[in-house]
């Protein structure tokens, strides 16, 4: 029986195609493929499938269908985590983990320019949408000034029902740039889910190039580079986690939060309870 749901027999195209969790895989991927109504009855359908028609048009066919095997891959690495680890990997965070595989693969092949061209390796999202049962969500946004080179960090955390549970408004420090206010603003995010004992957390941004470099898409120099490595190897102290992009419409909870900062604070402050004006900030984001 599935190891996720109990509900069919787990047989090859059942764990890859009709599975729900594969299934939320396949609609958040590149290929943005949705297998809910009409899944492939068999491995072999679905590898003629792209092979053809699904494919026909697309100028780099090779790309593609390597891209659908690294999810094949990554779907079954994740089933391998549930059964030996007991580790329970969302959906989003297998199919970014199969995109930024795909890009390690691609420039080990030195073909990025040919073969990469068309992709966008980072899925984006328009709204907030609630995380999994179990998880925390975690979205995160920096403020920066180039008079002062000032910046000025915020995390929200949400639980699956979109209640907020904890907030952080992070004492302004300085910063030489937009990218490196934000990437410190996700260790600080990263640092405070620890001490609030969060296992499970997926992380969103709205600065794409930050998630870009973070999930190993974006090659970046400096120090941030080094600061980037620090962040990656604290990521690995969590249960399970995930970074995303959203959109600002999307990020508003994180975004809104500037409202209760000051450039005089001297330290970190947590919020376990929010101002109702916040509060109604909050809900204009575009929920999923």
């Amino acid at each position: 029986m599935c190891l996720r749901y109990g509900l069919e027999v787990e047989d090859i195209s059942h764990l890859f195609f009709r599975c729900s969790h594969s299934v939320q895989v396949w609609k958040l991927s590149l290929l943005r493929w949705d297998f809910s109504q009409h899944s492939p009855s068999s491995f072999v359908e679905w590898w003629n499938r792209i092979s053809s028609d699904v494919l026909h048009s697309m100028a780099n066919k090779c790309a593609m269908i390597g891209l659908a095997s690294f999810y094949i891959w990554l779907i079954w690495n994740a089933r391998n985590h549930l059964v030996f680890a007991n580790e329970v990997w969302d959906p989003l965070l297998v199919a970014n983990l199969a995109a930024a595989r795909f890009w390690e693969f691609i420039k080990v092949q030195q073909k990025c320019k040919q073969l990469l061209s068309p992709l966008n390796p980072i899925v984006s999202s328009n709204c907030w949408s609630h995380p999994l049962r179990n998880m925390i969500k975690c979205n995160v946004d920096a403020s920066f000034s180039k008079s002062s080179l000032l910046g000025g960090d915020r995390a929200v955390f949400r639980n699956s029902d979109g209640s907020i549970i904890q907030a952080v408004i992070f004492k302004s420090c300085s910063s030489s740039s937009v990218f490196k206010a934000k990437t410190f603003a996700f260790r600080r995010a990263v640092y405070w889910a620890k001490v609030f004992n969060f296992q499970a957390v997926c992380f969103e941004s709205d600065a794409k190039l930050v998630v870009e470099a973070l999930t190993g898409v974006r090659s970046v120099e400096g120090a941030v580079a080094s600061l980037m490595v620090v962040v990656q190897q604290e990521l690995k102290s969590f249960h399970t986690f995930s970074i995303a992009h959203v959109r600002r419409e999307g990020n508003m909870a994180a975004h809104a939060s500037t409202s209760l900062s000051s450039v005089d604070m001297d330290a970190d402050s947590v919020f376990s309870s929010m101002p109702s004006s916040f509060l109604r900030i909050v809900e204009a984001d575009a929920v999923a």
